[in-house]
Protein backbone atom coordinates (compact mmCIF):
# COMPACT_ATOMS: atom_id res chain seq x y z
CA UNK A 1 0.00 0.00 0.00
CA UNK A 2 1.16 3.33 -1.07
CA UNK A 3 0.80 6.23 0.89
CA UNK A 4 -1.33 7.75 -1.14
CA UNK A 5 -3.56 5.00 -1.57
CA UNK A 6 -3.89 4.81 2.25
CA UNK A 7 -4.62 8.56 2.13
CA UNK A 8 -7.27 8.54 -0.71
CA UNK A 9 -8.75 5.49 1.04
CA UNK A 10 -9.15 7.34 4.85
CA UNK A 11 -9.92 10.66 2.56
CA UNK A 12 -12.75 8.34 0.82
CA UNK A 13 -14.40 7.00 3.59
CA UNK A 14 -14.54 10.32 6.23
CA UNK A 15 -15.94 11.73 3.69
CA UNK A 16 -18.77 8.81 2.79
CA UNK A 17 -19.28 8.80 6.16
CA UNK A 18 -19.96 12.44 6.13
CA UNK A 19 -22.44 12.08 3.80
CA UNK A 20 -24.30 9.05 5.52
CA UNK A 21 -24.26 11.03 8.86
CA UNK A 22 -26.38 14.30 6.83
CA UNK A 23 -29.45 12.25 6.70
CA UNK A 24 -28.92 12.33 10.57
CA UNK A 25 -28.86 15.93 11.01
CA UNK A 26 -32.69 16.28 9.15
CA UNK A 27 -33.22 18.84 6.45
CA UNK A 28 -33.93 18.81 2.92
CA UNK A 29 -30.81 17.58 1.68
CA UNK A 30 -30.09 14.77 4.33
CA UNK A 31 -31.70 12.24 1.80
CA UNK A 32 -29.77 13.13 -1.32
CA UNK A 33 -26.47 13.25 0.20
CA UNK A 34 -27.58 10.34 2.11
CA UNK A 35 -27.93 8.16 -1.13
CA UNK A 36 -24.40 9.96 -3.14
CA UNK A 37 -22.32 8.10 0.31
CA UNK A 38 -20.82 5.38 -1.65
CA UNK A 39 -19.48 7.65 -4.46
CA UNK A 40 -16.10 8.58 -2.18
CA UNK A 41 -15.39 5.08 -1.85
CA UNK A 42 -15.89 4.34 -5.80
CA UNK A 43 -13.66 7.47 -6.52
CA UNK A 44 -10.82 5.58 -4.04
CA UNK A 45 -11.28 2.54 -5.79
CA UNK A 46 -11.20 3.59 -9.56
CA UNK A 47 -8.82 6.05 -9.02
CA UNK A 48 -5.95 4.60 -6.26
CA UNK A 49 -6.98 0.75 -6.88
CA UNK A 50 -8.90 -2.16 -4.99
CA UNK A 51 -6.52 -1.41 -1.66
CA UNK A 52 -7.45 2.23 -1.38
CA UNK A 53 -11.07 1.18 -2.41
CA UNK A 54 -11.29 -1.01 0.64
CA UNK A 55 -9.91 1.20 2.79
CA UNK A 56 -12.12 3.67 2.17
CA UNK A 57 -14.90 1.14 2.22
CA UNK A 58 -13.59 -0.18 6.24
CA UNK A 59 -13.00 3.64 7.24
CA UNK A 60 -16.47 4.41 6.40
CA UNK A 61 -18.02 1.88 8.52
CA UNK A 62 -16.11 2.39 11.42
CA UNK A 63 -16.53 5.82 11.12
CA UNK A 64 -20.25 5.52 10.58
CA UNK A 65 -19.96 3.32 14.31
CA UNK A 66 -17.91 5.24 16.04
CA UNK A 67 -19.78 8.59 15.65
CA UNK A 68 -23.41 6.96 15.45
CA UNK A 69 -23.41 3.15 16.94
CA UNK A 70 -21.69 0.14 15.96
CA UNK A 71 -25.04 -1.66 14.62
CA UNK A 72 -25.24 1.34 12.05
CA UNK A 73 -21.17 0.82 11.05
CA UNK A 74 -21.90 -2.42 10.56
CA UNK A 75 -25.61 -2.66 8.24
CA UNK A 76 -23.34 0.71 6.29
CA UNK A 77 -20.42 -2.04 5.59
CA UNK A 78 -22.93 -5.00 4.51
CA UNK A 79 -25.63 -3.14 2.46
CA UNK A 80 -23.44 0.01 1.26
CA UNK A 81 -19.39 0.92 1.58
CA UNK A 82 -18.51 -2.91 1.53
CA UNK A 83 -20.62 -3.57 -1.73
CA UNK A 84 -19.04 0.26 -3.22
CA UNK A 85 -15.48 -1.38 -2.89
CA UNK A 86 -16.24 -4.59 -4.62
CA UNK A 87 -17.97 -3.11 -7.49
CA UNK A 88 -14.70 -0.89 -8.19
CA UNK A 89 -12.55 -3.62 -7.28
CA UNK A 90 -14.36 -6.14 -10.39
CA UNK A 91 -14.48 -2.73 -12.49
CA UNK A 92 -11.13 -2.49 -12.58
CA UNK A 93 -9.97 -5.99 -13.08
CA UNK A 94 -8.46 -7.08 -16.59
CA UNK A 95 -5.86 -9.82 -17.85
CA UNK A 96 -3.90 -9.94 -20.73
CA UNK A 97 -5.29 -11.37 -24.28
CA UNK A 98 -3.65 -14.61 -25.09
CA UNK A 99 -3.71 -12.90 -28.88
CA UNK A 100 -1.57 -9.54 -28.92
CA UNK A 101 -1.16 -9.23 -25.17
CA UNK A 102 -3.89 -6.65 -24.75
CA UNK A 103 -5.73 -6.21 -21.92
CA UNK A 104 -9.45 -7.84 -21.47
CA UNK A 105 -11.41 -6.14 -18.79
CA UNK A 106 -13.93 -7.63 -16.51
CA UNK A 107 -17.15 -7.32 -18.61
CA UNK A 108 -20.04 -4.82 -17.32
CA UNK A 109 -22.70 -7.09 -17.87
CA UNK A 110 -21.02 -9.23 -14.94
CA UNK A 111 -20.50 -5.96 -12.81
CA UNK A 112 -24.78 -5.98 -13.54
CA UNK A 113 -24.65 -9.36 -12.03
CA UNK A 114 -22.97 -9.25 -9.59
CA UNK A 115 -24.87 -5.85 -8.55
CA UNK A 116 -27.97 -7.99 -8.81
CA UNK A 117 -27.00 -10.74 -6.68
CA UNK A 118 -25.32 -8.34 -4.10
CA UNK A 119 -27.88 -5.78 -3.30
CA UNK A 120 -30.65 -9.10 -2.84
CA UNK A 121 -28.56 -10.97 -0.95
CA UNK A 122 -27.14 -7.88 1.22
CA UNK A 123 -30.55 -6.44 1.58
CA UNK A 124 -32.03 -10.44 2.78
CA UNK A 125 -29.26 -10.37 5.48
CA UNK A 126 -30.39 -7.14 6.70
CA UNK A 127 -33.86 -7.69 6.93
CA UNK A 128 -33.08 -10.93 8.78
CA UNK A 129 -31.02 -9.15 11.26
CA UNK A 130 -33.23 -6.52 11.63
CA UNK A 131 -36.51 -9.07 11.84
CA UNK A 132 -39.32 -9.35 9.33
CA UNK A 133 -42.25 -9.57 11.43
CA UNK A 134 -44.78 -8.00 8.99
CA UNK A 135 -47.73 -8.18 11.79
CA UNK A 136 -44.90 -6.26 14.26
CA UNK A 137 -43.67 -3.79 11.59
CA UNK A 138 -46.65 -2.81 10.62
CA UNK A 139 -47.61 -1.90 14.38
CA UNK A 140 -44.66 0.26 14.50
CA UNK A 141 -45.14 1.70 11.87
CA UNK A 142 -48.75 2.70 12.25
CA UNK A 143 -47.79 3.97 15.85
CA UNK A 144 -45.06 6.09 14.25
CA UNK A 145 -47.62 7.74 11.91
CA UNK A 146 -50.17 8.44 14.60
CA UNK A 147 -47.58 10.23 16.55
CA UNK A 148 -47.04 12.68 14.06
CA UNK A 149 -50.13 14.20 14.41
CA UNK A 150 -50.15 16.64 17.05
CA UNK A 151 -52.93 18.84 15.25
CA UNK A 152 -56.34 18.00 17.92
CA UNK A 153 -58.20 19.67 15.01
CA UNK A 154 -57.42 17.01 12.13
CA UNK A 155 -58.85 13.59 13.42
CA UNK A 156 -56.47 10.39 13.35
CA UNK A 157 -57.62 7.34 11.14
CA UNK A 158 -59.15 4.24 13.06
CA UNK A 159 -55.89 2.31 14.14
CA UNK A 160 -57.74 -0.85 11.73
CA UNK A 161 -57.26 1.18 8.94
CA UNK A 162 -53.52 2.36 9.46
CA UNK A 163 -52.92 -0.98 9.78
CA UNK A 164 -54.12 -2.23 7.29
CA UNK A 165 -52.19 0.45 4.70
CA UNK A 166 -49.03 -0.02 6.73
CA UNK A 167 -49.12 -3.38 5.87
CA UNK A 168 -49.26 -3.02 2.39
CA UNK A 169 -46.60 -0.58 2.41
CA UNK A 170 -44.72 -3.18 4.33
CA UNK A 171 -45.15 -5.69 2.31
CA UNK A 172 -43.89 -3.85 -1.11
CA UNK A 173 -41.08 -2.05 1.12
CA UNK A 174 -38.74 -5.25 -0.10
CA UNK A 175 -39.26 -4.88 -3.71
CA UNK A 176 -38.86 -0.80 -3.91
CA UNK A 177 -36.00 -0.64 -1.58
CA UNK A 178 -34.01 -3.16 -3.66
CA UNK A 179 -35.22 -1.50 -7.14
CA UNK A 180 -33.97 1.92 -5.15
CA UNK A 181 -30.56 0.95 -4.12
CA UNK A 182 -29.36 -0.86 -7.72
CA UNK A 183 -30.40 2.42 -8.74
CA UNK A 184 -28.42 4.37 -6.52
CA UNK A 185 -25.43 2.16 -7.19
CA UNK A 186 -25.86 2.23 -10.47
CA UNK A 187 -25.95 5.76 -10.59
CA UNK A 188 -23.06 6.59 -8.41
CA UNK A 189 -20.77 4.03 -10.15
CA UNK A 190 -21.26 5.89 -12.91
CA UNK A 191 -20.76 9.30 -11.43
CA UNK A 192 -17.56 7.53 -9.88
CA UNK A 193 -15.81 6.62 -13.21
CA UNK A 194 -17.11 9.79 -14.80
CA UNK A 195 -15.26 11.25 -12.04
CA UNK A 196 -12.47 9.42 -12.45
CA UNK A 197 -11.96 9.65 -15.76
CA UNK A 198 -12.07 13.63 -15.81
CA UNK A 199 -9.12 13.81 -13.82
CA UNK A 200 -7.05 11.36 -16.51
CA UNK A 201 -7.09 8.23 -13.29
CA UNK A 202 -9.26 5.65 -15.07
CA UNK A 203 -7.13 2.98 -16.53
CA UNK A 204 -10.15 1.18 -18.41
CA UNK A 205 -11.71 2.52 -21.41
CA UNK A 206 -15.18 3.63 -21.37
CA UNK A 207 -17.13 0.44 -22.77
CA UNK A 208 -20.48 1.77 -24.48
CA UNK A 209 -22.49 0.29 -21.51
CA UNK A 210 -25.99 0.21 -23.94
CA UNK A 211 -24.25 -2.53 -26.14
CA UNK A 212 -22.17 -4.19 -22.59
CA UNK A 213 -24.88 -4.59 -20.11
CA UNK A 214 -27.38 -7.19 -19.32
CA UNK A 215 -27.83 -10.42 -17.02
CA UNK A 216 -27.96 -14.15 -17.61
CA UNK A 217 -31.41 -15.92 -19.29
CA UNK A 218 -30.94 -17.76 -16.20
CA UNK A 219 -32.17 -15.10 -14.27
CA UNK A 220 -35.70 -14.97 -15.64
CA UNK A 221 -36.92 -18.30 -13.94
CA UNK A 222 -35.36 -16.55 -10.45
CA UNK A 223 -37.30 -13.52 -11.07
CA UNK A 224 -40.34 -15.69 -11.81
CA UNK A 225 -40.08 -17.63 -8.81
CA UNK A 226 -39.12 -14.87 -6.91
CA UNK A 227 -42.09 -13.04 -7.65
CA UNK A 228 -44.21 -15.69 -6.68
CA UNK A 229 -42.94 -16.64 -3.54
CA UNK A 230 -43.06 -12.46 -2.87
CA UNK A 231 -46.82 -12.87 -2.77
CA UNK A 232 -46.65 -15.16 0.63
CA UNK A 233 -47.71 -13.13 3.97
CA UNK A 234 -44.88 -14.17 5.45
CA UNK A 235 -40.84 -13.25 5.97
CA UNK A 236 -40.21 -16.08 3.29
CA UNK A 237 -42.51 -13.56 1.23
CA UNK A 238 -40.44 -10.70 2.33
CA UNK A 239 -37.33 -11.51 1.78
CA UNK A 240 -38.53 -12.97 -1.68
CA UNK A 241 -39.42 -9.21 -2.49
CA UNK A 242 -36.25 -8.17 -2.49
CA UNK A 243 -34.60 -10.83 -4.93
CA UNK A 244 -37.56 -9.71 -6.92
CA UNK A 245 -36.83 -6.43 -6.65
CA UNK A 246 -32.95 -6.58 -7.09
CA UNK A 247 -33.05 -8.95 -9.87
CA UNK A 248 -36.06 -6.79 -11.96
CA UNK A 249 -34.19 -3.85 -11.35
CA UNK A 250 -31.40 -5.61 -13.28
CA UNK A 251 -33.53 -6.31 -16.07
CA UNK A 252 -34.71 -2.95 -16.55
CA UNK A 253 -31.55 -1.51 -16.78
CA UNK A 254 -31.55 -4.00 -19.59
CA UNK A 255 -34.78 -3.34 -21.26
CA UNK A 256 -33.38 0.41 -21.37
CA UNK A 257 -30.03 -0.51 -22.57
CA UNK A 258 -32.11 -1.96 -25.54
CA UNK A 259 -34.06 0.64 -26.10
CA UNK A 260 -30.73 2.84 -26.11
CA UNK A 261 -29.78 0.14 -29.18
CA UNK A 262 -32.58 0.00 -31.36
CA UNK A 263 -33.25 3.80 -31.85
CA UNK A 264 -30.09 4.49 -33.08
CA UNK A 265 -30.08 6.71 -36.23
CA UNK A 266 -33.72 7.90 -35.28
CA UNK A 267 -34.97 11.45 -36.20
CA UNK A 268 -36.72 10.96 -32.30
CA UNK A 269 -34.35 8.66 -30.59
CA UNK A 270 -33.79 12.45 -28.27
CA UNK A 271 -37.53 12.86 -27.87
CA UNK A 272 -37.98 9.21 -27.61
CA UNK A 273 -35.30 8.78 -24.55
CA UNK A 274 -36.17 11.62 -23.28
CA UNK A 275 -39.87 10.99 -22.70
CA UNK A 276 -39.29 7.55 -21.45
CA UNK A 277 -36.91 8.48 -18.60
CA UNK A 278 -39.62 11.34 -17.81
CA UNK A 279 -42.73 9.00 -17.14
CA UNK A 280 -39.92 6.31 -15.29
CA UNK A 281 -38.98 9.21 -13.04
CA UNK A 282 -42.82 10.26 -12.57
CA UNK A 283 -44.49 7.06 -12.42
CA UNK A 284 -42.46 4.06 -12.48
CA UNK A 285 -44.87 2.23 -14.38
CA UNK A 286 -42.18 1.69 -17.79
CA UNK A 287 -40.19 0.24 -15.41
CA UNK A 288 -42.32 -3.44 -15.57
CA UNK A 289 -42.64 -3.03 -19.47
CA UNK A 290 -38.26 -2.52 -19.70
CA UNK A 291 -37.88 -5.64 -17.43
CA UNK A 292 -40.09 -7.57 -19.44
CA UNK A 293 -37.78 -6.35 -22.71
CA UNK A 294 -34.64 -7.01 -20.42
CA UNK A 295 -35.85 -10.63 -19.92
CA UNK A 296 -36.87 -11.18 -23.83
CA UNK A 297 -33.24 -9.98 -24.40
CA UNK A 298 -31.61 -12.47 -21.98
CA UNK A 299 -33.70 -15.12 -23.68
CA UNK A 300 -33.13 -14.05 -27.02
CA UNK A 301 -30.87 -11.21 -27.95
CA UNK A 302 -32.74 -7.97 -29.32
CA UNK A 303 -29.72 -5.89 -29.84
CA UNK A 304 -27.46 -8.21 -32.19
CA UNK A 305 -24.79 -8.77 -30.22
CA UNK A 306 -23.71 -11.98 -28.05
CA UNK A 307 -26.12 -12.81 -24.96
CA UNK A 308 -24.77 -13.09 -21.16
CA UNK A 309 -24.29 -16.39 -20.00
CA UNK A 310 -22.26 -18.17 -16.85
CA UNK A 311 -19.74 -19.36 -19.30
CA UNK A 312 -19.15 -16.45 -21.47
CA UNK A 313 -16.69 -13.52 -20.46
Amino acid sequence: MTLSQALMGLAGGFVSALLFSAVLGGGALGAPLLLLSPLPILIASLGWGTIAGALAGLAAAVFVGVTTAPELGFGYLLVASGPAAWYGHVIGLARPRDEDGSLEWYPLWRVLTSMTIITAVTLVVAGWLVGLDIDEMSGTLADTLAALNTDPTVPTPDRQVMLDATRVYVRIMPVTTAMLWMSVMALVIWLGARVVKVSGRLQRPWDSIPDTIGLPATFVPVFALAAVAALSDSPLGLMAGAVAGAVGMGFAFQGFAVVHVLTRGLPARTMILGLLYTFTFLFSLPLLFMALAGMADAIRSLRGGKKPNAAGT
